[in-house]
């Protein structure tokens, strides 16, 4: 099987569906006690980095809203850059990600990337 242009080995990804299936019962679990969830971690071979991350943290239980919430304020805070980074505001580094599509009405519009920036400058 082949995700983001790489053959994964059938025993790694056998182990990562093992894995998702324990991760739904934990997310679920955690939500369930009030825990806070961010995102952002490419360790998964089955989420391809952030980009489906977010499909499974709403295929998990959370809206999209509250998916990319949890990859942009919420991960900035608990790294604690939250006065940097995280969401849109004066003063902050202005790192920005244009999509096509509505990532509100469809996560997986977070794959169609038409433009990046950093601390306020496009990235090519």
């Amino acid at each position: 099987r082949f995700l983001g242009g790489y053959e994964i080995p059938s025993a790694i990804l056998q182990k990562a569906l093992g894995v998702a299936e324990r991760a739904e019962w934990g997310f679920r679990e955690a939500r369930k006690a009030g825990i806070t969830i961010a995102c952002g971690s490419d360790t998964n071979p089955l989420a391809e980095g952030a980009k489906l991350e977010l499909a499974w943290l709403v295929r998990f239980g959370m809206s999209p809203r509250e998916a990319l919430l949890a990859a942009t304020k919420t991960a900035a805070e608990l790294c604690g850059y939250g006065a940097e980074t995280g969401t849109i505001a004066t003063g902050k580094a202005a790192d920005l990600l244009a999509v096509d599509g509505d990532p509100l009405a469809d996560v997986y519009a977070i794959r169609r990337v038409r433009g990046v920036w950093r601390q306020g400058a496009r990235v090519t």
